[in-house]
């Protein structure tokens, strides 16, 4: 019993930060705290101590004085890469933004080969609203591991934002072939060819089984705004080839998730004849 080991040697760190880890065990994160203070004050540059109070800081919405403690710890160990890393998200969850920059910035001086520190520091910049360093981070990042689909998403996006629609599609396209089965994926390219006159590409994205997946109607929350989005899309197809019976298919199952049997009866007939 901790709580009998502290009355028979209350100067016991080690009794106060069991107990403590007992109560974060039985999800009493705020009993815990009192017991964390005592340690931290019995052994003021025992690095554990304000690791774990950190996390009960967190979990309590506490953040400043998670901050504090994630400071504390990068005192005592200048390289503790993983408090840095945690005080910088904090930063940015409480919107200081440059000095989130700041903690990324020297993860990355010390390991220039990771990747994450690239990718969290871009995440930044673009809440900076600073898309070009963006970018720059997001390509170092895709330099160090040219598979990783969130960096390449992420990067198309800003150039979307950007009206980059060559490059944006250049990157969903990679995305895509490390991932083929992301609707998101399919739904921004097909709106990018759209914005550069390429109608018969995006028509065959919207023909792919990602992309359908995306505007299926059903569930037990119907969405009017997603069925009519999926009704002018299927529409844009339709005009440019009258005969695909999939975007008839599609477009009628959304008009009758509207509710407009009679404008869904004439495209599942048409989808009919069509496969005849």
């Amino acid at each position: 019993d901790f709580s009998q080991a502290i009355s028979l040697n209350p100067k016991d760190a080690g009794s106060y930060l069991s107990r403590a880890f007992c109560f974060v065990n039985l999800n009493q994160p705020q009993q815990s705290l009192s017991d964390y203070d005592m340690a931290a004050k019995l052994l003021p540059r025992n690095s554990p101590t304000y690791e774990s109070r950190a996390e009960v800081f967190k979990k309590l919405g506490q953040l400043h004085k998670a901050i504090a403690d994630y400071t504390k710890l990068i005192e005592i160990s200048p390289n503790n890469t993983g408090a840095r890393n945690s005080r910088a998200k904090l930063y940015e969850d409480i919107g200081q933004y440059q000095k989130a920059i700041a903690d990324f910035t020297v993860l990355i001086i010390e390991d220039p080969g990771q990747k994450f520190a690239y990718i969290d520091r871009a995440r930044v910049w673009q809440r900076l609203h600073k898309p070009e360093k963006a970018i720059a981070d997001l390509s170092k990042a895709i330099s160090i591991d040219n598979t990783d689909v969130k960096a390449y998403q992420t990067r198309a996006s800003i150039y979307e934002e950007l009206g980059r629609y060559k490059f944006a599609v250049s990157d969903y396209s990679r995305a895509i072939a490390l991932n083929s089965s992301d609707s998101d994926l399919y739904y921004h390219r097909c709106l990018c060819y759209e914005e550069q006159g390429q109608k018969q590409l995006a028509a065959i994205d919207r023909r792919s089984q990602p992309y359908r997946s995306r505007f299926v109607p059903g569930g037990d929350q119907p969405n009017p705004g997603r069925s009519q989005q999926a009704i002018s899309e299927y529409s844009k197809s339709i005009a440019i080839s009258p005969n695909d019976s999939i975007a008839h298919y599609m477009r009628g199952w959304n008009y009758l998730a509207l509710g407009q049997v009679q404008k869904a009866l004439a495209d599942l007939n048409t989808c009919i004849k069509l496969n005849d």
